[in-house]
């Protein structure tokens, strides 16, 4: 038999996996108590995905080797690649019985409670795993995937925390930048998700999903070229990614590049027509083009994929208002609205209890923040953005998510310092640009409104078409004001 198992051994260890069975089979058959041939016709088993046949081997082994500690390990692995965490946790807490200081046993029971949902208990196995070995190459990967489990929580700092060492350990590590540009992202702080992601970009430059992230964070910060530029770029890489087109077609259509945005979200419907965003994004550019007709179409496409699309309900309402189709506008309205308010109850809900859990998380006052906006709360939006802003004082968008509000509430010098406290950490802050020239309408700055604007412009805001959004038209801005506009700025703001 031993001629069989080591030839079957080397097998293994070459990857040469059916070639590996068929020796350890023959070794199992000439010498049935022979425990590591066992084992390892698992592992064989295990390697070439066949469940059922690498547990009975386990089986087997276990049943010659009761204490075997890596036996029920081993197991352990195929039942986790199966989905059955109960089960794994099972052989796991045998595996620790038998072998107390193992830092694998405890990484893999992380690994199963993490199945299961069990965050907590996942977290407390992967830091067990770390305080066993804190040098070994597999300390990295309970740092990664005790990380996770603090995302999956919603506690952001431990998970950058737990990202940033593994980077210490391994600074060639793409994923580890990758993960920590992601949570960077999902915080709002996009300037720290650029550089990782570029980071990740220089480890891996062939990677579109970086591409496209670094280009979601672009978007997020208000710069729009970069951000197209990632997407192309993404898109070259891998050309049959619906996701990707759709969101280069948002931020064509954030430029009012219309005609490129179709293109875009139409490619998008081609590769995955069930895919409602892109639909939605052709009925906003058909709106804003006046094709009335196809935008009704698209939307109600959009709402067939999603029927809780509040957006879609809102924007098809919108063009039914427009063409003078008020009893549908209303309907269309009313359900945006049922939506609208109890998800709104229920993410603010929802955020104040995760605020309660982790007071010093900044995402949840954001998230929240950007609720009560929503829900045209600005006090309390004000009272969020203000603690983001504590938290974080290096974040540009909170700024400008505060300046919105307070200009909303006519606290106009209030609304012009937070916009320029944006632009002043991020100079390419398009976005700011334009609202603080469009707050200074009100404080009658008029050298101070064209200059921002023509910014924005240049930095390719389409303020023209950005402007009913904020007033229905000169006319209605001059009378809310309570001025008329010099010729220089109106024409500014309309098509010529």
């Amino acid at each position: 038999a031993d001629p069989y198992y080591n030839r079957g051994t080397a097998y293994l260890d070459l990857d040469e996996i059916d070639k590996a069975i068929e020796d350890l089979n023959t070794a199992v058959e000439l010498n049935p108590t022979d425990a590591d041939a066992c084992s390892n016709l698992g592992k064989a088993y295990s390697v070439k995905g066949d469940i059922d046949r690498a547990i009975e081997n386990y089986y087997r082994t276990i049943q010659l080797r009761p204490d075997d500690a890596d036996a029920y390990c081993d197991r352990s692995l195929v039942y986790i690649h199966a989905g059955e965490a109960e089960t794994a946790i099972e052989d796991l807490n045998a595996a620790i019985r038998l072998g107390p200081d193992n830092t694998r046993y405890y990484h893999n029971r992380g690994r199963a409670y993490s199945i299961r949902g069990d965050f907590d208990k996942s977290i407390e196995d992967y830091t067990k795993a770390i305080e066993l070995d804190t040098e070994s190459a597999d300390v990295e990967a309970s740092y990664h995937k005790r990380g996770l489990e603090y995302f999956s929580k919603g506690e952001f700092n431990k998970a950058l925390t737990d990202c940033t060492k593994v980077i210490e350990l391994n600074s060639e590590s793409t994923d580890a930048y990758q993960k920590r540009g992601f949570i960077y992202f999902a915080k709002g702080e996009y300037n720290y998700a650029i550089t990782d992601y570029t980071k990740a970009i220089k480890l891996d430059p062939n990677d579109a999903n970086t591409y496209n992230s670094r280009g979601a964070a672009y978007f997020g910060a208000g710069e729009c070229d970069p951000a197209i530029e990632d997407y192309t770029k993404a898109i070259e890489l891998d050309p049959n990614n619906a996701r990707i087109y759709n969101n280069r077609g948002n931020a064509y259509a954030f430029k009012s590049s219309h005609d490129l945005a179709i293109e875009d979200y139409t490619q998008a419907v081609k590769i995955n027509p069930n895919y409602a965003e892109p639909h939605n994004g052709l009925g906003d550019v058909y709106s804003n083009k006046g094709k009335f007709d196809e935008a009704i179409k698209v939307y109600t496409k959009a709402i067939e994929l999603n029927p809780n699309y509040i957006i879609a309900y809102e924007g098809r309402g919108n063009v039914y208002s427009r063409i003078g189709e008020v009893d549908k506008a209303s309907i269309d309205y009313t359900k945006s609205k049922e939506l609208k308010e109890s998800e709104f109850d229920k993410t603010i809900a929802d955020c104040t209890k995760a605020i309660e859990l982790n007071p010093s998380e900044v995402s949840y006052y954001n998230k929240r923040g950007n609720t009560y906006f929503k829900k045209n709360q600005f006090d309390e939006a004000i009272a969020d953005y203000t603690k983001v802003i504590e938290l974080n004082p290096r974040n540009a968008r909170a700024y400008s998510q505060r300046g919105l509000p307070y200009f909303l509430k006519g606290e106009y010098d209030k609304a012009i310092d937070d916009f320029s406290k944006a632009i002043e950490l991020n100079p390419d802050f398009a976005g700011a640009y334009y609202f603080r020239g469009i707050v200074q309408l009100h404080t009658q700055e008029w050298g101070k409104v064209k200059e921002d604007l023509t910014i924005a412009k240049d930095m390719g805001v389409d303020v023209v078409d950005a402007f009913p959004y904020i007033y229905r038209s000169i006319e209605n801005c001059e009378q809310i004001i309570g001025v008329k506009l010099p010729e220089n700025i109106a024409a500014l703001l309309t098509h010529q």
